[in-house]
């Protein structure tokens, strides 16, 4: 009997085992079946810092209230809480009023110190206000780089009942981060806390401090509330186990006695170097999920100094955080919750090998020129590898009559030629400049391209003794002197918005070679392509000036390379109609007509017009979305007005910047895409990333139409400046005059005396009008700053 009853117990722990495996691997298996490989299988959360804090004031009812027109249904709204001196919890950033708030400015003579977790700290702080003081307070924007003009509509400080109860969101989020302070003035932050969740539903409470999460952990256990231990920079001491937050990260076991999950800023899952490149991940995400906690990182937002490694481009490090096909993390805490939620809801698990030859048609400009050196061999590698339809090239003509590809035809613009030996060959040319410049025709191809051959795809040693005795490519505008690869020697490079402190692609600001017309031809013959396209600028100079005919010569270089017989497209680009009245008179390329200048209609017979001579516009951004400091004012229907003509239209030129977008776009290069593309209805992009423009025709929401979720949906023009009040307006625009005839129509390009097929040994060229100087960089440099008189 007895041992029947032994059997029957052992059978009872073995059924019961065996359940329970099975409800193990079926748990498992229903993981593993999600495309997430987060701790729960779903989705990662979207924590909205202060609301959409990216833009508005942090914690402002209108940064709270944006988040649900430009973000996820389900983004989290996150509080930073501070208690008054009366006890309530308000949501403010940062437990100092001074820089978020303009107390300083309501109560100019009550500034008082308080230690702060060991730091004396100078300022104005709510332990020393009631509720009531506070009402005449404001918040503002505590990031300067960022916009004030919202600053002015006085934003209240919400309290933490009035975020919970009156504004829409699905799941909220208090940061508690200086309870010791609190208990130190008589405040209760636990008492506060367990009272709010009897009142509002609190799905998530964070705290650097182990001793309060711990302490309210069994109090919360029956609730839904989530508890996560905020882990702060690795050396600084947590004030309750007088342990760093680094040793603390080495026994998750512990944290999970009383958080259910992690927050960590997001270097300690991908670090960086010291020149701002990715180093490879850690393990923090696969250790935290191994101890059964869920992770979070922090300090995501679009306006920071990304790595390098991300071109910019915020939505790609997202996606380096969800999708990266090894781990994810269970969340991330933003400024700018609009990038993440695009990130999961349509560019995450997309089949990287689908070609999609849909709109946008994606045009280079000067190659990948974000990433690499303009027209050199590493930028059109970087971007037909990145997906664009169309590779570019600008082309110049050298002193021996070759046609080369370069952004300008002035050296000094994206070459270091006055750290060569040809830094004293300055010319004055007022067709072309205003200021002296070394000019392409001014040296041979040989000696433009002379020590700056190298293989594609080649690896760069950045440490090697160099000796750079020719001209390196250096990228496009604005110079800031950042020294070249062997230490010794200074190398000037250009870079479109170094006076923001953003430069491009440091490591590599020297790699890569020039490429001949005829070299670029070959190189882009066999490639997955659709076209290349030929931009010809200066033309009539050159016959004039050169007795060189570019038309000619460039239809010779393509007829050579094969292009009369292949099924890519070649497309022709020019400001001057008459380059493309000749080549429609004797070829049957698709050409494109630049409109240089910025304009905001254009009178019907001028689009007649072009329409008799070109098949396309390029359009420059300001022509479709004009913006008045940075934003937007409207969109001028130039788009519909060629289109309906039958011209298509190319938007010029979009770039990852954020300080090159309108603040319209939130910081992000995929939103401005998409305002183009869906919103004014462009049938092309020129950009410096095709990347970016690649990954956006592949996202799973472009076909949705009006379905398309809130974040996809393209911006409304001028929206911005509507929640704006009177005073905080920027400057109307000036009234820019329309597109007249007058603009559009050139004289017909004078004869010249010769043309130069590829692979020929012309004469030098020379300029007959202009004056050549042997001066020195410094002589000429003064005569550009008008000292001096040629």
């Amino acid at each position: 009997m007895g041992r029947r009853r032994r059997r029957s117990s052992r059978e009872g722990v073995c059924a019961f085992l065996a359940a329970f495996l099975l409800l193990q691997l079926g748990l498992a298996a229903a993981q593993n079946a999600s495309p997430w490989l987060t701790l729960s299988g779903n989705a990662p959360a979207i924590i909205a810092k202060g609301g959409f804090s990216g833009l508005f004031p942090d914690s402002s009812s209108n940064a709270y209230t944006f988040v649900s027109f430009s973000s996820s249904n389900d983004t989290t709204l996150w509080c930073d809480v501070q208690l008054t001196k009366d006890g309530i919890g308000i949501c403010v950033p940062d437990i100092n009023l001074d820089n978020c708030t303009d107390i300083g400015f309501v109560y100019p003579q009550n500034k008082t110190a308080y230690v702060v977790n060991g730091v004396n700290t100078t300022g104005w702080f709510s332990v020393d206000y009631n509720m009531n003081d506070l009402s005449p307070v404001s918040l503002k924007q505590p990031i300067y780089s960022r916009t004030f003009r919202f600053d002015s509509l006085a934003f209240p400080i919400l309290p933490v009942d009035l975020l919970g109860t009156q504004i829409n969101h699905s799941s909220l989020w208090l940061n508690v981060q200086h309870n010791a302070f609190y208990m130190q003035h008589n405040l209760s932050m636990r008492n506060f806390l367990l009272s709010e969740v009897r009142r509002i539903v609190v799905d998530y409470v964070s705290s650097p401090e182990v001793a309060f999460l711990s302490g309210i952990a069994p109090r919360l256990r029956s609730t839904k509330t989530k508890l996560i231990f905020h882990f702060l920079d690795k050396s600084i001491l947590e004030p309750s186990t007088n342990q760093t937050y680094g040793l603390l990260l080495s026994n998750l076991t512990f944290i999970k006695t009383f958080a259910s999950g992690i927050l960590v800023p997001k270097n300690y899952i991908w670090p960086v170097t010291t020149d701002n490149y990715l180093l490879p991940s850690t393990s923090i995400v696969m250790d935290a999920h191994k101890a059964g906690l869920e992770i979070y990182a922090a300090d995501f937002a679009n306006d920071n100094i990304l790595s390098f490694n991300y071109s910019y481009d915020p939505l790609a490090e997202y996606l380096r955080f969800f999708d990266n096909r090894v781990f994810s993390v269970d969340g991330v805490v933003t400024d700018s919750p609009i990038t993440p939620s695009e990130a999961i809801g349509c560019f995450s698990q997309l089949n990287q090998s689908s070609v999609d030859h849909g709109k946008p048609l994606i045009i280079s400009h000067n190659g990948a020129s974000g990433d690499y050196a303009d027209c050199t061999d590493l930028a059109y590698q970087k971007a037909i590898d990145e997906g664009a339809d169309v590779i570019d090239c600008p082309v110049q003509v050298t002193q021996d009559g070759h046609l080369i590809c370069m952004s300008s035809v002035d050296l000094l613009d994206d070459t270091t030629v006055t750290k060569s030996q040809f830094s004293s060959q300055f010319s004055n040319i007022p067709q072309l400049k205003n200021t002296p410049g070394i000019f392409t025709f001014n040296l041979t191809w040989n000696q433009i391209q002379k020590n700056l051959k190298r293989e594609l795809n080649s690896k760069i040693n950045l440490h090697a003794k160099t000796s750079w005795t020719c001209l390196n490519p250096q990228q496009e505008h604005c110079p800031i002197t950042l020294g070249d690869l062997d230490g010794k020697h200074e190398a000037i490079i250009s870079q479109p918005f170094s006076s923001y402190g953003m430069v491009r692609n440091p490591r590599y600001k020297n790699s890569g070679s020039f490429l001949s017309l005829a070299d670029f031809l070959t190189f882009a013959r066999d490639k997955p392509l659709s076209g290349v396209l030929i931009l010809i600028e200066h033309a009539a100079f050159m016959a004039q000036r050169l007795s060189f005919s570019v038309v000619d010569s460039v239809i010779a270089a393509l007829n050579d390379a094969g292009y009369n017989k292949t099924t890519l497209d070649v497309m022709i680009q020019s400001s001057d109609s008459a380059v493309l009245v000749r080549f429609k008179q004797l070829t049957n390329y698709k050409l494109v007509y630049q409109i240089e200048k910025s304009i905001r209609d254009a009178v019907n017979s001028s689009v007649a017009d072009i329409r008799t001579f070109a098949n396309a516009v390029a359009l420059d951004k300001q022509s479709i979305y004009p913006s008045t400091l940075l934003f937007t004012t409207g969109e001028t229907g130039l788009v519909s007005q060629f289109q309906a003509a039958g011209l298509d239209v190319y938007a010029y030129v979009l770039c990852n910047e954020f300080v090159s977008q309108p603040w319209d776009f939130l910081s992000d290069a995929t939103v401005e895409i998409n305002a183009y593309v869906v919103g004014a209805g462009v049938d092309g992009i020129i950009t410096d990333f095709p990347g970016t423009a690649r990954r956006y025709k592949r996202n799973s929401c472009r076909n949705l139409g009006s379905n398309a979720p809130n974040y996809m949906q393209p911006i409304q023009a001028g929206q911005l400046l509507t929640l704006m009040t009177p005073s905080s307006l920027p400057p109307a625009l000036s009234p820019i005059p329309p597109l007249t005839v007058s603009d559009v129509v050139e004289p017909p390009l004078p004869s010249a005396s010769r043309s130069v097929a590829p692979g020929a040994s012309p004469s030098s060229l020379n300029p007959s009008s202009g004056q050549r100087n042997g001066v020195s960089l410094s002589v000429s440099l003064l005569m550009a700053c008008g000292f001096l008189l040629v």
